[in-house]
C-alpha cells in the first residue's frame, strides 16, 4: 500500500488487481500474471509496449492488436476500443515488428 501527502491529511492509495481492469479478461489478466504484472499500477509504470514484450516472450500466440488495446486502454485509462489514433498507429507498428 502506498501512502501519498496530500497537504496537512494523508491520502492512503492501494493497489488495483490487474484483474479489476475493464479491459481484462480471466485469461488476460492470467497472462499479465504470469509475466509479473499484478496490478494496473504496475501496468502503467511498466507501459503498454513492455508488457506486450513480456507476453510475446511467453505466450506469442496471444499478441494481436486487440490485446495492444486492451493493454494501451488499461494505461490510459480508455476503453479498448477507444484507443486515439496516435497510439493505434503505434500498435500496429509494434505488432508488425512481433509478427516479422
Amino acid at each position: 500500500m502506498l501512502c501519498l501527502k496530500s497537504g496537512p491529511n494523508l491520502k492512503v492509495k492501494s493497489d488495483t488487481p490487474i484483474e479489476e481492469s475493464k479491459n481484462f479478461g480471466p485469461v488476460s489478466s492470467k497472462l499479465l500474471r504470469e509475466v509479473g504484472i499484478t496490478t494496473l499500477e504496475e501496468l502503467k509504470e511498466l507501459g503498454w509496449q513492455q508488457a506486450a514484450f513480456r507476453i510475446s516472450q511467453q505466450n506469442p500466440r496471444f499478441i494481436n492488436l486487440n490485446m495492444f488495446r486492451a493493454l494501451i486502454g488499461a494505461c490510459l485509462a480508455l476503453d479498448w476500443r477507444n484507443i486515439p489514433a496516435k497510439e493505434l498507429a503505434q500498435a500496429r507498428e509494434l505488432l508488425k515488428v512481433f509478427k516479422s
